[in-house]
């Protein structure tokens, strides 16, 4: 006679794992507090010149294998992702019984512990290389000078802008570029390599700058480039006009190098190109330099603008004319927003003035000036 089969209780539902949520929690607090209080030499000297070349070589090595932005394939991917996620989650709360309440706060608590997640990992792959020391100490340079110092660097490199602006004849290309991409994208690199305060340390030669192939959507944000530190991509508008281009890759590829303010990253791309070997190079960042220089003049001192203007040679004009023109199409909302969204995130990570420190480039080129004025017999 066979034994009846005792039934078993239902199981339980099985409850979430809540353990990486504590964790995420915590590390929110960890990287916050290391992007407040890390100390400057101890970050420059384990972390910026210690760990970041390793992780940046490691980065290179991923995104090289890739021949597009996995950055710009992240974020065509990630957004339907999350809302096909959020949205199953909620029909599967619903299914389960589970008031409506309590799935909000549920999901709120692993949307902040999600956060914590990536803010950790964006202080551990460079966001800590915003508590490194500033770049004019690790130079030995002054930071900016008196309204006549500012005159006299921007006769300096106007005079620097018309010994190397090259003939319009010879620079022309089909769509305006001199080099193709990749060819440019190797000699902002070899730039930068020859660089000490940005070359020194790495262990390897970095990933190359990777065009945008959705540029449009950048050029109507207002954005020449974005470094996305999850992938260690430096990302450029490539509908940008020449040479504004190359100042764009250069730029990026200060940030790939550790260099976080946006101010010491247009000094450092301005560093590599004015010293790389190749003339064009050169000319590009010191037009890129010299506009911005000339854009502090302006306001100070209106009659040794003047003065200074009058010395720029035409293939200049032209080529910030052409960047005036490239902004002008796109200028609209869109790039307000894409402006204190920046002003927001630079903010966050304790950048002084936001958006506006953009211009604090020309307080490092005075300080360039008077060094290398000073070394002179």
């Amino acid at each position: 006679m066979s034994r009846p089969v005792e039934r078993q209780p239902p199981a339980a539902p099985r409850r979430p794992d809540r353990r990486w949520v504590v964790v995420g929690w915590a590390l929110l607090l960890v990287a916050a507090g290391l992007q407040r209080w890390a100390p400057a030499p101890i970050v420059e000297r384990l972390y910026s010149r210690g760990l970041y070349p390793w992780i940046a070589a490691l980065l290179s090595l991923v995104n090289e294998w890739a021949g597009f932005s996995l950055a710009e394939a992240g974020a065509i991917l990630l957004p339907p992702a999350l809302l096909f996620a959020l949205v199953w989650s909620a029909v599967r709360a619903r299914r389960m019984g589970v008031r409506w309440g309590r799935w909000l706060a549920g999901t709120t608590g692993r949307g902040i512990a999600a956060a914590g997640w990536i803010l950790f990992a964006f202080s551990l792959l460079w966001g800590l290389n915003y508590r490194r020391v500033p770049l004019s100490e690790r130079l030995g340079i002054p930071n900016g000078g008196t309204a006549e110092e500012l005159a006299a660097t921007a006769r300096w490199l106007a005079g620097e802008l018309a010994r190397h602006a090259p003939p319009t004849e010879h620079r022309d290309r089909p769509a305006g570029h001199p080099y193709p991409w990749e060819e440019l994208a190797a000699k902002v690199e070899d730039a930068y390599e020859a660089l000490p305060v940005a070359g020194e340390g790495f262990p390897r030669r970095l990933g190359p700058a990777k065009p945008v192939r959705a540029s449009g959507i950048l050029s109507r944000l207002g954005l020449s480039g974005i470094f996305i530190p999850f992938t260690g991509e430096p990302n450029v508008n490539r509908l940008l006009p020449h040479p504004s281009l190359v100042a764009a890759v250069a730029h990026e590829k200060a940030h790939q190098r550790g260099i976080t303010h946006e101010s010491e990253a247009s000094f450092a791309g301005f560093l590599a190109l004015y010293q790389s070997s190749d003339p064009y190079l050169r000319y590009c960042g010191l037009l890129e330099a010299t506009g911005s220089v000339l854009g502090a003049l302006a306001r100070t001192d209106p009659e040794a603008f003047a003065e200074v203007a009058r010395a720029i040679p035409a293939t200049a004009r032209a080529d910030w004319a052409r960047s005036r023109e490239f902004w002008a199409r796109y200028r609209g909302p869109a790039q307000r927003v894409s402006r204190r969204v920046n002003d927001l995130y630079l903010r966050v990570n304790r950048v002084p003035g936001g958006v506006q420190s953009y211009g604090a480039v020309v307080d490092l080129l005075v300080g360039y000036y008077l060094a290398k004025a000073s070394q002179e017999p």
